[in-house]
């Protein structure tokens, strides 16, 4: 027993011993005790608060630098889809403010008008026009991509007119034709026949341009004007008589003057009327009349002979003197 009570006192923890001098030490105060824990929750939230504003600092700069760092620029966007040579009208394009960085090598900018150019390929809806897909009218574009509806591009030959030169393409002009009053006067009347047409081209220049593309710019020569396709044979023959003049109208000008002539009887006088072709008369065949050889076999029924009545034998009486026998 006395060895078990002395196993039990060795595994009991040994208890403190009171201070020196019998003094114990005084319990520490609880606002002492945590002291420290408060600071330490101040520096992590400083921490934290610039991390936090860093993390903010970095992805406005990464958003900045995606968004062409807050710049945008004002370019020429395509409002519809535009085929390939085309040529652009106002009603094509607007202004748009896209992100620098979103845009190309090449782009139109607002002062750079797309505007009376052709297209040299398809544009898509809301696409950037750059300067290699856009081109000014030239021999790369050609003239068909002016016409409108159903106008013809008409090449006038002036006769000898050398102030012809001075016409630009894109100005309006009218085409006027003498003509003499009747066939046996020589008096002479003029007329207007179109009125504030188009001119296309003068010579090669195909664009008002300055600075279109790299063709040589030489003026003169011949005129091509966009005229209604109706109007190209009257004004073939007027110029094939050398009948038929330019003039230049003013910017601006869309006034219309009445022809001393209508077209219709110029047409008559200039053109003449077509001979009607002669109708053709088809003769109507003859009937033919096909005669039937073959045999026709009928069944014939015989006739019924007439019944006579039979004929009565004759009476002969027999006369006796006064008496008749029979």
């Amino acid at each position: 027993m006395a060895d078990l009570r002395d196993k039990l006192r060795d595994r009991q923890p040994a208890r403190r011993r009171p201070a020196a001098g019998g003094a114990r030490k005084k319990p520490v105060a609880s606002s002492q005790a945590l002291d420290f824990n408060p600071r330490l929750l101040l520096i992590a939230a400083a921490v934290a608060g610039l991390a936090a504003f860093l993390a903010v600092v970095y992805l406005v700069d990464i958003s900045a630098g995606i968004a062409g760092k807050g710049i945008k620029r004002a370019v020429w966007v395509a409002e519809t889809n535009l085929p390939a040579r085309h040529e652009i009208t106002a009603a094509d394009v607007a202004i748009r403010k896209v992100p620098q960085n979103f845009l190309a090598e090449g782009y139109l900018r607002k002062t750079d008008s797309p505007v009376g150019k052709v297209t040299l390929a398809p544009l898509a809806k809301g696409e950037v026009l750059l300067g290699i897909r856009v081109a000014d009218p030239g021999a790369r574009t050609g003239i068909t991509p002016k016409l409108h509806g159903d106008e013809q591009a008409f090449l006038f030959v002036p006769q000898g007119a050398p102030d012809i030169g001075l016409a630009r393409p894109d100005d309006h002009a009218d085409l006027i034709a003498t003509l003499p009053e009747s066939a046996d006067s020589r008096r002479l009347i003029s007329t207007q026949i179109l009125q504030d047409v188009r001119v296309l081209s003068v010579g090669n220049r195909f664009s008002s341009n300055a600075s279109a593309s790299g063709d040589p710019q030489t003026d003169g020569g011949a005129v091509t004007l966009a005229v209604p396709a109706e109007q190209v044979p009257l004004l073939t023959i007027l110029q094939q008589d050398g009948n038929l003049h330019l003039t230049l109208r003013a910017p601006g000008d869309t006034s219309q003057v009445t022809p001393r002539i209508p077209l219709k009887a110029l047409e008559g006088m200039v053109m003449g009327q077509v001979p009607r072709p002669k109708p053709v008369v088809v003769p109507r065949p003859h009937p033919v009349v096909v005669h039937d050889t073959r045999i026709i076999y009928r069944s014939v029924q015989p006739r019924p002979r007439p019944v006579r009545p039979k004929p009565r034998m004759p009476t002969i009486q027999i006369y006796n003197g006064a008496h008749l026998n029979n």
